[in-house]
């Protein structure tokens, strides 16, 4: 049942397209997952029931870069050239509405008083803030993206969106106002400096020193440095809204990746295995076979084996998602669900 570990978990979320993006409803009684190649954007229990799904249009060549459930899960928000609303428990279409000319939707954030939505336009950076119960846009902000600033500006419902520059500029931009603030991070920190992550202790960004790029903790409104973790060789980081920490990639001395949370303190937490399920390389090569797939079934497993994609608070359990496989897993690091395409 919900919540509870079993000793041979329920192989369910059936998906026969290879997961892209994955987020959890606040209170983690849904997930929604965004598959490259679909057009369908599908909705899921904890135990891995099909709840219902999205059609976005298109032929599943573009996807949503972002989606996002209602402060009750009631609703979910998403799209790629306009903004999709839904139910968010059966994906029946509520709602659509059109960001700007020429923009892609590139992040969504629902807080209590509306949805706020970034888009990227050949030459500006566009923040939209939707009014939750009409869908009609209050405010619309543009800003014209500057030289060597990133595509991908980090939106949170607290500050705003923002990006660091190749030159180690942060730029902030307030939800309520639409005014930015910039931020030289240069004489603080050597070489290029990427944002990584925005939580609720703080921003998380990279930056060069020597031959190791450390994971820096900073304070949300002063940007001083509240900590540092050092690391010989990072792997991939990744940030769960609705949890504290962060998450990243490390191979132990048999050369085994795993997925590690560690707190804000930097100190590890919990380790995972990267989400995988028996069976899976002869259940990828029927689905190859079947969809006629170029791609080699040895990249194919890979991926499912040792790329987490995605990760996701849902209450008391971790969701990780791998290209072709899902885990849930409990408070304790239990199995309680998995699944394979």
């Amino acid at each position: 049942s919900k919540g509870k570990a079993t000793n041979e978990p329920s192989e369910r979320f059936v998906f026969e397209f290879p997961l892209f993006r994955l987020v959890a409803s606040p209170r983690g009684a849904r997930l929604a997952t965004v598959h490259m190649g679909s057009r369908h954007v599908r909705l899921w229990d904890l135990e891995g029931r099909a709840l219902g799904q999205l059609d976005i249009g298109g032929n599943g060549t573009v996807v949503p870069q972002a989606a996002a459930f209602s402060p009750d899960g009631a609703r979910l928000a998403t799209g790629v050239k306009e903004l999709r609303v839904a139910d968010g428990t059966t994906g029946a279409e509520l709602a659509r509405v059109e960001i700007a000319t020429k923009a892609e939707i590139n992040d969504v954030v629902w807080r209590e008083d509306g949805l706020f939505v970034t888009a990227l336009t050949p030459k500006t950076i566009v923040l939209v803030h939707v009014d939750p119960s009409s869908f009609a846009k209050r405010t619309v902000y543009e800003h014209k993206r500057e030289p060597g600033m990133p595509g991908s500006p980090l939106l949170d419902g607290a500050i705003g969106w923002m990006a660091v520059s190749g030159e180690a500029r942060l730029l902030c931009l307030d939800l309520a106002t639409g005014k930015t603030v910039r931020h030289e991070l240069g004489d603080r920190f050597e070489g290029d400096v990427s944002l990584e992550g925005v939580a609720r202790e703080g921003l998380w960004v990279r930056a060069q020193h020597g031959l190791v790029r450390p994971l820096h903790l900073l304070d949300r409104a002063t940007l001083a440095t509240l900590r540092t973790w050092e690391e010989s060789s990072p792997g991939s980081t990744w940030h769960a809204p609705g949890g504290s920490g962060f998450f990243t990639e490390q191979s132990d001395e048999e050369g085994e990746a795993h997925v590690v949370w560690h707190d804000e303190r930097g100190q590890e937490r919990m380790r995972f295995g990267h989400p995988d399920v028996p069976g899976l390389a002869e259940r990828l090569a029927t689905l190859a076979k079947a969809r006629a797939n170029k791609e080699s079934l040895s990249d194919l497993v890979h991926e499912a084996r040792h790329e987490t994609q995605a990760i996701a608070f849902a209450g008391d359990m971790t969701v990780l998602a791998s290209e072709w496989a899902i885990a849930v897993r409990g408070r304790d690091g239990s199995l309680c669900a998995i699944t394979t395409g």
